[in-house]
């Protein structure tokens, strides 16, 4: 028998590092950066609103005196507008700031009348409501380390600094062996003696939701030796890399070598291209039970899952997802 932590290791040992290819962002969602990713541009490329209201320099202010609104400024606007000395611009949320403002006041903090623009935020800041340029990510800064996973967090932050394609890791190829004489599938009537498959179902569905394309399923009969007594063993569990293309095969419950000699599984893992690397006797737990649909779960996630959506020198496989720096004087109050 070996450990959990010493069966983890023979799969990393065994499965050779992944190759990279390049997709776009929608394609590499869920998969595993090949490489760092630098930001080609400053992030906001421009000062920038965080507010819908009004920008003005904030030396020209004082408290109760007005100052003159004049024009605006809109998300979009390809022109740089200049601000005059003691004057404001409305100014929208993602607008660039007009040349010489550097504060914007949210419109839910002020009283205009007619042309005249009266602040009532006696705790406003220099700076406050405003992205610098570059404050994201400047150009040139490393904005995704390698092996990042691409949750869709990250995806949209790459989006957001222009980024249109990346080099991720290929996931691996996997084949899923079930076995059982006992077995039918879901929809069919049973007969005496039988129950309905449903590992087949559990792991792929488990792929799926890690981002795996869809499995290669082998159904095989159990065979009968000599003697008798022997349960099945589907006590067992096996897992078998190949080191082509990172296939996987998983073996939810077979045994090429039974305790007993009797009732047991051959696997010719030939057949797929691969070699059994370990078996492992399950031992009874108060979790998942033999036979259960969710005892295959457990292998996958434990030796699978991290070659899956990893490379196979990490060990964490839920990195933060990025986050976007805002100035410390950055507030919203409700309307």
């Amino acid at each position: 028998m070996i450990s959990v932590a010493a069966a983890k290791q023979i799969v990393v040992n065994n499965v050779p590092s992944p190759s990279p290819q390049l997709l776009s962002l929608i394609e590499a969602a869920g998969l595993t950066l090949a490489e760092e990713v630098f930001a080609t541009s400053d992030f906001p490329p421009f000062p920038q609103s965080s507010m819908d209201g009004y920008a003005f320099a904030f030396d020209d202010w004082q408290t109760n005196q007005p100052l003159k609104i004049t024009g605006e400024s809109a998300a979009g606007n390809d022109q740089l507008h200049a601000l005059a000395k003691k004057s404001a611009m409305r100014i929208f949320t993602g607008a660039p700031l007009p040349a010489g403002a550097d504060t914007v006041v949210m419109q839910e903090k002020t009283n205009v009348r007619q042309d005249a623009l009266i602040i009532t935020d006696e705790s406003l800041q220099r700076g406050s409501n405003v992205r610098p340029q570059g404050s994201e990510v400047c150009a040139g800064q490393l904005a995704l380390k390698k092996e990042t996973l691409l949750t869709p967090a990250a995806i949209g932050f790459l989006a957001g600094i222009g980024i249109s394609e990346v080099k991720v890791y290929r996931p691996p190829v996997v084949t899923i062996v079930i076995t059982g004489n006992e077995l039918q599938q879901p929809g069919q009537p049973l007969q005496y003696g039988q129950v309905y498959e449903s590992t087949s179902f559990t792991l792929q569905a488990a792929l799926k939701y890690f981002h795996i394309p869809p499995a290669r399923i082998k159904y095989m009969k159990d065979h009968l030796f000599a003697r008798a007594g022997c349960w099945r063993c589907n006590a067992w569990t096996s897992l078998s890399v190949s080191g082509a293309e990172s296939n996987i095969t998983v073996s939810p419950a077979t045994s090429a070598n039974c305790p007993n000699n009797n009732t047991c599984m051959i696997v010719n893992y030939e057949e797929f291209h691969a070699q059994r690397n370990f078996t492992q006797r399950r031992k009874g737990s108060k979790g998942a039970k033999s036979g259960s649909p969710f005892a295959p779960l457990l292998p996958l996630r434990l030796c699978v899952k991290p070659l899956c959506v990893k490379p196979s020198t990490q060990t964490s496989t839920s990195p933060p997802p990025p986050t976007t720096p805002l100035p410390a004087h950055t507030s919203k109050s409700p309307v």
